[in-house]
């Protein structure tokens, strides 16, 4: 009998609603987008420090944005800092 093991991780909740009416939270999401497009834009040119700095921003205003996490963690990869 082939036994699956239980995981036990959670990822953390995000203190904001992906929904949320809060006009403040909807302000930090909106910078937040900002700045990981503006990352996304330098990453596609090759620029993966600026794009680097670009997501650091992005997750400082929301630290669990996915988006952020993932692409700069694909930078740092093309840099070779991993």
């Amino acid at each position: 009998m082939h036994h699956t093991p239980q995981h036990n991780f959670k990822m953390p909740q995000e203190k904001e609603s992906a929904k949320t009416t809060n006009p403040e939270q909807i302000e930090r999401k909106k910078r937040a987008e900002e700045f990981h497009a503006r990352g996304y834009e330098a990453r596609k040119q090759g620029n993966y420090d600026v794009a680097i700095a670009q997501y650091t921003e992005a997750l400082k205003i929301m630290p669990y944005h996915f988006k952020a996490l993932f692409n700069r963690g694909f930078a740092f990869d093309k840099i070779g800092e991993f």
